[in-house]
Order: structure tokens, then C-alpha cells, then sequence
């Protein structure tokens, strides 16, 4: 069995790509996890320790543990990943700031229709 621990920011969706190569995974860790553990405290990032178990929409708090068993599903993605540590993480959220700034860009001739015929 292997101990996932979660980084900041990190998805489900994040996790199963990392550790079974495809967005499929995410049935796999969310069946594994569920007959490793029920429910886990976790100590949130203002220090209230919580009980946090897994769902399909669950927000993952950085340092959660994620118990997994499952072989993966795309082998060569999952090795890639894990060759490269790489971690995705997907759920950045934009200030307000940097959300207008890019609107601010929008400019009328960036969309041409005539690229779509």
C-alpha cells in the first residue's frame, strides 16, 4: 500500500493522474482510500484539526493522507509523473486583480470568425 500525502492545491482529478496516469483513477482513490481509512483528522492551515473522509467533489487539505493500492491505468503516464516528481496542481483560484487584468487584455480582434471556417 502506498501513502499519498497531498500538496497545496491539489484535486482528486490531481491525484489520479499523478498516481494511475489517467483522470479514471479517481474511482481507484476514492476505492482504496475509502477501505483504508473512513475518516482522517487533519490539521487545516488556521491549526483546527478536522475529520475529512473522501468524496468524488471533496477539497483536499495540503498534508492529508491518501492510502492507495490500485495498480495504474496508463503505467507509462504514472511514470512519467513519478520519474519527474511532478505534482500537478489544479485548483488555483484568481484574486480579483488578476482576474480583471485579464479581462482588461480582451481585445475585439482577438476572435476572428473567419479562423473557424
Amino acid at each position: 500500500m502506498k501513502t499519498v500525502v497531498v500538496e497545496n492545491r491539489q484535486t482528486l482529478l490531481d491525484i489520479a493522474i499523478q498516481e494511475f496516469g489517467s483522470v479514471e483513477g479517481i474511482f481507484l482513490v476514492l476505492a482504496d482510500d475509502k477501505t483504508a481509512n473512513q475518516y482522517q483528522e487533519v490539521v487545516d492551515n488556521a491549526g483546527f484539526t478536522i475529520q475529512v473522509s473522501l468524496g468524488i467533489m471533496s477539497n483536499l487539505i495540503a498534508g492529508q493522507q491518501i492510502k492507495l493500492k490500485s495498480s495504474p491505468i496508463n503505467l507509462p503516464i504514472a511514470n512519467y509523473y513519478a520519474k519527474r516528481n511532478i505534482k500537478p496542481i489544479t485548483n488555483y483560484e484568481f484574486s480579483i486583480d488578476e482576474a480583471s487584468s485579464l479581462l482588461r487584455d480582451h481585445n475585439q480582434f482577438d476572435y476572428n470568425p473567419l479562423d473557424y471556417h
